[in-house]
């Protein structure tokens, strides 16, 4: 008599049946686990040798880079323009070549000079009091508060204290010596490090003092006597004016002018609101900044030199407080090389999340197997699309931003893993766990995850991939680099982890019943201690259990209307708080925020810079410069910042012609009578000046027809030959260089480019609307004056290049549109593949509005805490349509599948077998992201943050309104069911 049972015999019968790839894949892999996961480890290292052997170990020495646009009009004319203003002077020239030997050897040594005005650019304002330098961007700059919160520290008490503290951490370091502003004295040394400009030091100069440690109370109160009369001089401009020309001294006492000791009070060491409240009685001051002659600069060998000052003096802000004063905030210009040590640094923080993250895989799996497996399994995924995306793709550029992707993948590999290992349990339950089973077991949780998998690593693919059509480097970069992590996540986990899976259930579980005369080894005996200790898991499953069983079903079920009303109510709040209050703003900071907010030197940036008047743009007006003859660049790299392109110059341009003369005259005009135009500006208009000279006297009568010419427009070939004269007659009493406006030239002296400069009557600002409204006004222009100029100067174009606003401007309108198109085409995508995959419209419809309001809710949350729309957001935002898909999916596809018509039990269904796994996998992701919210580095703060949010978010919304949604209104049976005919239908 067989000793089979009728399941075992049904199990069998079902094994015979079973053909086709996925079996055979099956088969294979329960045959040869260990060999199919050692190939697979072969192949991955192999191709992450490949690919650290061709391009090495990213480099993130400049963290900003990639941080632009490339293909937008602004960034085609930035481009061209330092192109032009770098160009090699002797291939493309504002000097004319000449004959003359003594005039050539003059403008030849112009020629070849690479800066102009190189003399002013090395001259320093010097202080009269002691000829060092006076306060500048030079200088480390360091922001002191009271640590007693007295209400002013312009007090004798918190100003000997700064200077000791200054003292103690910078002039006192063995490092000072080495890098300090020298002054020259008197004596056996010849040479000494210059005073550092702080308040306490101020003081003491006022009071005819050296240092500012021998200041008394009487010091500080005939300071405060000195400043109040002088404080309405300074807020009304005459103190500047003053200092600038003598001139505007007369009106002014004599103790506010001497030795420029008041003004540098006013300007560099207090907050510009210390002079309003001085004038009006008011001597608080809540903090001042200390300017320390130590160089600091870009290059690498000063830098160094100030980072050892930093971390030896100010890294342990215990050392930056006495109990008097305290240092809140440093400008060392330090931020991208300490940027850089963090990014490695706070590793740390990754690692821990990491480590708990496989805590919590090894407490749901109860296999110490398969969760290294899962931690190989991401590791494989990061090592698997660096090759493919720098060796495969060719992607020539690695921002830091792509390291965003280990922490997205933490989570998204997690929740594939418990997803897998729940469909690998019910699997079991359904074909049962003996060896001989294995096969059937593999085979179906494979193929269900093969669907499962697919919609929510397709869909958050594809919504990374779409984000390539950004603007933007570092977001295009990214989006290529994560997308391809999740996909090769997804293909990992059908393949490294049933290899896993095989092994554990092969070689390390205990079967109850064994075969008689079976014999146990040692390694069995080893296995079967575990076992036993595992024994008591099942107690603590006691009370998940009951929730998942019991208690959620209760909670979904009969208060179902309330959720679908709570959380339709959260999407719309969402939707408020994005588009009307407080609304989703551009960032106005100029700088890209690289660290925390409570690093001191993003405080610097943030809170002090602001109300110090030094810092401020406030007087900076925008130029314009107007460009023929130069081509914006067309050819550049857009995934590499560092190709720029080639200079092109326009075949169509001619200046010479009587109708280029006749237009340029009449433009210029025309830019007067604009509302851009600045009235103080003379003889920005090359065309004028030129006219101009050619009416000058003639010194002989040699027929010379570059003077006393009144006929314009000149002919061409007079123009040709004179404007050459006028260059050279031009360039020999000012220094001309590439920065130079007016005409370039090529060997044989015919004119190839021109451009016109002049400043804008518009102050430089960096709020999106108003230079939008300047930049439109511009554009207007000059779209209107190329419509109707001659042939030769149709190809030109105007560009702005102060304090590189205009990027900015450029980046702000990449990031509105990115962020915008990303979204919507990523929900749209979202939804197509919902369709496809699950085939069900109900289904599909259901979910896609789910995970809309899962985003929109979270980044009206986001919004709420204070989030503006930068670099960084938009690579978050870039991931919100992926994150919010994965739980709705699983529950929907579960919904599907389940073997039964009735809505209500489908329900039940989707939430006993995948409501545990989601809900761990959320955990998991959360905790994950709560310890990256330590971070200095801010992107991986800022990214724990959006993923506790939007995993929040997303396990609530999936799990109380999408299976609210299907207990109420889901599909019964073939409902809503789309077959290949009814898609045809539709497509026909």
């Amino acid at each position: 008599m067989s000793d089979q049972t009728p399941e075992d015999i049904q199990a069998t019968t079902e094994e015979d049946n079973k053909v086709g790839f996925l079996y055979g894949y099956s088969k294979s892999i329960d045959r040869f686990p260990i060999l199919i996961s050692v190939l697979l480890f072969l192949v991955t290292a192999s191709g992450g040798t490949i690919a650290f052997l061709i391009h090495g170990i990213p480099n993130f020495d400049e963290p900003i880079l990639g941080f632009e646009t490339r293909g937008t009009t602004l960034s085609s004319r930035d481009l061209a323009f330092v192109k032009l203003l770098q160009q090699n002077q002797d291939d493309l020239s504002p000097v004319p070549y000449t004959e003359d030997d003594n005039l050539s050897e003059v403008l030849a040594l112009q020629r070849r000079s690479s800066n102009w005005n190189n003399e002013e650019r090395g001259k320093r304002q010097t202080s009269p009091v002691n000829k060092c330098p006076l306060p500048s961007d030079f200088n480390m700059k360091i922001v002191f508060e009271s640590s007693n919160g007295a209400s002013s520290l312009f007090e004798l008490e918190h100003l000997k204290s700064i200077c000791r503290q200054e003292s103690k951490l910078i002039r006192q370091h063995e490092a000072f010596l080495s890098g300090c502003f020298m002054k020259t004295v008197s004596g056996p040394v010849t040479e000494e490090c210059c005073p550092t400009w702080s308040l306490g030091y101020a003081v003491a100069l006022l009071n005819n003092k050296t240092f500012c440690e021998n200041i008394t109370q009487i010091d500080v109160g005939r300071a405060k006597d000195i400043l109040i009369p002088c404080s309405e001089f300074y807020i009304s401009g005459a103190l500047t004016e003053c200092l600038n020309s003598k001139d505007s001294c007369a009106d002014i006492p004599k103790d506010c002018t001497t030795n420029g000791i008041v003004h540098t009070i006013f300007h560099y060491l207090t907050p510009v609101q210390f002079a309003s409240n001085l004038n009006n009685g008011n001597d608080a001051l809540t903090y001042t900044v200390s300017f320390s002659p130590f160089i600091t600069c870009v290059f690498q060998s000063c830098q160094e030199r100030v980072e050892i000052i930093y971390k030896d003096s100010f890294q342990d802000t215990k050392c930056t407080d006495d109990s008097i004063t305290k240092i809140v905030a440093l400008d060392f210009t330090l931020k991208s090389k300490i940027f850089s040590d963090l990014l490695i640094s706070d590793f740390f923080y990754l690692a821990l999340g990491t480590l708990l993250v496989f805590v919590i895989i090894w407490v749901y799996t109860r296999s110490l197997l398969i969760t290294f497996g899962s931690i190989l399994n991401m590791i494989f995924s990061v090592t698997f699309a660096y090759f493919f995306y720098s060796v495969v793709f060719n992607v020539p550029f690695f921002p830091f931003a792509n390291f965003a992707s280990l922490i997205l993948i933490l989570g998204i590999g997690a929740d594939d893993t418990f997803v897998f290992v729940d469909l690998w349990r019910a699997a079991q339950i359904k074909y049962g766990t003996l060896p001989e089973k294995r096969v059937l077991v593999l085979e179906d949780s494979t193929r269900h995850a093969l669907k499962t998998l697919f919609v929510t690593s397709f869909t958050t693919s594809s919504a990374l991939y779409v984000t390539t059509l950004s603007n933007i480097i570092a977001i295009k970069c990214f989006a290529v680099f994560a997308g391809t992590v999740v996909g090769a996540n997804y293909l990992y986990t059908v393949t490294w982890l049933p290899c896993m899976m095989v092994i554990h259930d092969k070689y390390f579980v205990i079967k109850e019943r064994h075969q008689d005369g079976e014999k146990v080894n040692c390694w069995k005996r080893l296995i079967c201690c575990l076992h036993n200790v595992d024994k008591y898991y099942k107690y603590l499953l006691i009370a998940p259990k009951f929730f998942f069983n019991v208690v959620l079903p209760k909670l979904i079920t009969t208060v179902r209307s309330f959720w679908i009303s709570i959380f339709l109510l959260m999407g719309v709040a969402g939707l408020v708080a994005i588009f009307y209050y407080p609304k989703l703003k551009l960032t106005e900071g100029s700088e890209i925020q690289l660290l925390s907010d409570k690093h001191p030197f993003e405080k610097y940036v943030k809170m002090y810079s602001p109300n110090l008047a030094f810092e401020s743009s406030e007087g900076i007006h925008f130029n314009l410069a107007f460009v023929w003859g130069i081509l914006p660049t067309t050819d550049s790299n857009s995934w590499d910042p560092s190709d720029f392109g080639s200079l092109e110059l326009d075949p169509n341009f001619n200046f010479g012609s009587n109708d280029s003369q006749i237009w340029l005259a009449e433009f210029c005009k025309n830019i007067k009578l604009q509302s851009f135009f600045n009235e103080d500006q003379n003889n920005f208009c090359y065309i004028d000046e030129f006219q101009e000279w050619m009416r000058k006297p003639c010194s002989s009568f040699n027929g010379d027809p570059c003077c006393e010419n009144l006929h314009f427009p000149f002919r061409t070939e007079t123009f040709n030959y004179c404007v050459v004269k006028f260059m050279l007659n031009f360039c020999s009493r000012k220094q001309c260089s590439s920065y130079t406006p007016g005409l370039r030239f090529d060997r044989d002296n015919s004119i190839k480019a021109m451009y016109l400069n002049l400043e804008s009557s518009v102050l430089l600002n960096y709020q999106f609307t108003p230079v939008d409204e300047f930049w439109g006004n511009v554009s207007s222009f000059m779209k209107e004056q190329m419509s109707r100029a001659p042939t030769g100067l149709r190809g030109g174009w105007a560009y702005s290049q102060v304090h590189a606003q205009l990027i900015f401007y450029d980046l702000q309108q990449g990031l509105t549109y990115s962020t915008t198109m990303t979204l919507l085409v990523s929900l749209t995508v979202a939804f197509a593949v919902l369709v496809l995959t699950t085939r069900n419209i109900y289904i599909s419809i259901y979910a896609i509005v789910t995970i809309t309001f899962i985003v929109f809710s979270t980044i009206g949350c986001l919004v709420v805490i204070g989030w503006e729309l930068n670099i960084f957001e938009s690579l978050t935002f870039t991931l919100a349509v992926g994150l919010a898909v994965d739980f709705t999916v699983h529950y929907g596809v579960a919904y599907i599948v389940a073997p039964f018509a009735d809505r209500r039990k489908r329900v039940l269904f989707a939430i006993e077998v995948l409501g545990p796994s989601v809900a761990v996998a959320s955990v998991s992701t959360l905790t994950a992201g709560a310890i990256m919210i330590s971070a200095v580095v801010r992107i991986y703060a800022q990214i724990g943050m959006f993923l506790v949010i939007i995993i929040a978010n997303s396990w609530m919304f999936s799990t109380f309104f999408f299976l609210s949604l299907c207990f109420v209104i889901g599909p019964n049976g073939e409902a809503g069911k789309l077959s290949v005919a009814r898609f045809s239908d539709l497509l026909c």
